[in-house]
């Protein structure tokens, strides 16, 4: 398995979350657009609203702030509003996890520098 290093660290560790490199610009915020962009785009095709109807839809959903729909939604709108809610779920919870195993393993490799310097200034 290829290691992926992590900054701030004086050793490598593979992450949880294998397929993000945590030294790089990519990480799962960079999700979050593609998200917006796939809810705006599902809003429009599955129940033909406007960009502004169906960005507000996507607003109103991702931010939990449940005012009403921008028109009443079919079957296939509920559906697709249910996917798309669970999907940003998914993304947040894979966040958080990637996040704290960042956290937890920086504060492990902090312990064990902390060692080495132990021993080296004995």
């Amino acid at each position: 398995m290829e290691k992926y290093t992590y900054p701030f660290c004086l050793a490598t560790e593979p992450t949880a979350i294998f397929f993000f490199k945590s030294n790089t610009s990519y990480s799962i915020d960079s999700l979050y657009p593609v998200h917006h962009a796939f809810g705006i785009s599902g809003f429009i095709l599955v129940e033909n609203y406007s960009f502004f109807d169906a960005l507000y839809m996507v607003v109103i959903t991702i931010s939990t702030i449940g005012y009403h729909e921008a028109k009443p939604l079919s079957d296939a709108g509920k559906l697709f509003n249910v996917a798309h809610i669970l999907l940003f779920q998914f993304y947040r919870e894979l966040n958080f996890i990637t996040e704290f195993d960042k956290i937890k393993n920086r504060i492990k490799h902090q312990k064990e520098g902390e060692k080495i310097l132990k021993q080296l200034y004995r």
